[in-house]
């Protein structure tokens, strides 16, 4: 059966089993087998045999039961889907003593990450969470059905109900916004083999090879030492260290138009970053806001770019300062977010700001409290970029560059964990326009 996407208004009714989402509606089989699959007493449906059931129109489903310490599942999935998907599937949980039901999970779309998940209420209402993540986008959102025509509503009707009160386009992700960080993404890692890592190592405006303290030349003999893996030397341009690789992305979007890349010492300038008393006095000789300010400026040089004058960082609208989960630890001032929320926070942004990506700040606290000698600082030490987009099937896609390598996203968090990140919003180049 054919499935529609992204083409029915939000307040359409499904029609055969038919909706917006990624997946055929099974409320018309659960209409059908309410009697015996939902409403029976707990040990009847406890011991029911799973089974693969039509529904009105044609389309099967497989229905099966588990069991926990404390609840009885029934779960229903569509059985003409991609191997593996569970974008559709629908969960009943009811407590094994008592028999009433505690909850329904959907999984609105083929990522375990995004859930739905439908609760009883007072009275008439019931209760609607959305978690990305294992953040909460909404929890607890009211919304007029009782829970005992929930139990078959379909998925759609609910999102009619809450289309002001629950972002709905968390899973509706649109994949033709993405095209230009999807393409970005392939040009950077095709380039990847011309660099290698090489401390303090960066390419200055006229694209050659510097380091960044002195900017003075590099030595091609100690560049090429670092390529030693067996790759075409040939090919090799020069090395850059974690700063200097993220200025190469930049000026991939800065030469085409400007015909030149961005100026290392105007990257060092000083951005509004945290200047209390006791750390501003640190800033030159421990380079503690380093990663912070470099990362904000070119942020901001891709804005001046496209303004045609120079924008500066708090003018610029670059920082991402957005807090879109309840129960998380959310954004802090002048830090960022904990690595560990990264995830969730690209999602969010991939799918409300379309077509950027993201320069990353990381900072980690340094020294020992009460020691004039080694004092305790943040550091911002590090600098990465982040392109998060929705492929063609509505996964999320999450490229993460740092030091001249590709790192897998999951890596890159388990390894940061402790530490935070400051995140800056870079729009990004049309196709043709972008050449690291």
């Amino acid at each position: 059966m054919a499935l529609f996407f992204l083409v029915l208004p939000l307040s359409a009714l499904n029609v055969g089993g038919i909706s917006r989402f990624q997946f055929t509606e099974s409320d018309s089989l659960r209409a059908q087998i309410e009697d015996r699959w939902f409403s029976a007493p707990i040990d009847t449906v406890a011991a029911l045999k799973g089974e693969i059931v039509e529904d009105p129109y044609g389309d099967g489903f497989e229905i099966s039961v588990s069991k926990t310490d404390t609840v009885v599942s029934v779960t229903l999935i569509q059985t003409d889907r991609d191997e593996g998907s569970i974008a559709g599937r629908w969960t009943l949980n009811r407590d094994k003593i008592t028999g009433e039901p505690v909850s329904i999970v959907v999984n609105p779309m083929d990522n375990p990450e995004i859930v739905l998940t439908l609760r009883p209420g007072a009275g008439s209402k019931s209760l609607l969470d959305l978690s990305v993540y294992g953040l909460y986008a909404r929890k607890g959102v009211p919304f007029g059905k009782s829970f005992q025509s929930v139990l078959t509503s379909s998925v759609e009707s609910i999102a009619a109900l809450t289309a002001r009160t629950v972002p709905w386009n968390l899973v509706h992700p649109d994949p033709l916004l993405y095209g230009n960080i999807a393409q970005g993404v392939e040009t950077i890692r095709s380039r990847l083999p011309t660099l290698v890592y090489l401390e303090d190592g960066a390419f200055d405006d006229t694209g050659k090879p510097v380091f960044i303290e002195s900017e003075s030349p590099q030595d091609p003999k100690a560049v090429l030492a670092e390529a030693a893996d067996g790759r075409d030397i040939s090919i090799i341009r020069g090395g850059v260290n974690c700063s200097g690789f993220v200025k190469w992305i930049v000026d991939g979007i800065i030469r085409p138009t400007a015909g030149s890349g961005t100026f290392i010492n105007s990257l060092k300038r000083w951005s509004s970053a945290p200047e209390t008393g006791f750390t501003e006095r640190y800033r030159e000789s421990r380079d503690v806001f380093f990663a912070l300010d470099w990362t904000r400026n070119l942020a901001s040089a891709v804005v001046s770019l496209d303004a045609g004058h120079t924008v500066f960082p708090d003018a610029a609208g670059i920082d991402v300062k957005v807090e879109p989960f309840s129960g998380a630890l959310g954004f802090e001032t002048d830090v960022g977010y904990q690595v560990k929320e990264l995830l969730p926070m690209l999602y969010w942004l991939a799918a409300n700001e379309g077509g950027h990506w993201y320069l990353g700040a990381l900072s980690r606290e340094r020294g020992e409290r009460g020691n004039a000698a080694n004092p305790f600082l943040r550091y911002y030490h590090h600098a990465a970029a982040f392109f998060p987009w929705f492929d063609e099937k509505g996964q999320l896609r999450v490229a993460v560059f740092e030091s001249a390598a590709e790192t897998p996203v999951e890596t890159f968090v388990e390894r940061n964990r402790d530490a935070w990140v400051f995140l800056t919003r870079v729009d990004m180049s049309a196709p043709g326009r972008f050449a690291p």
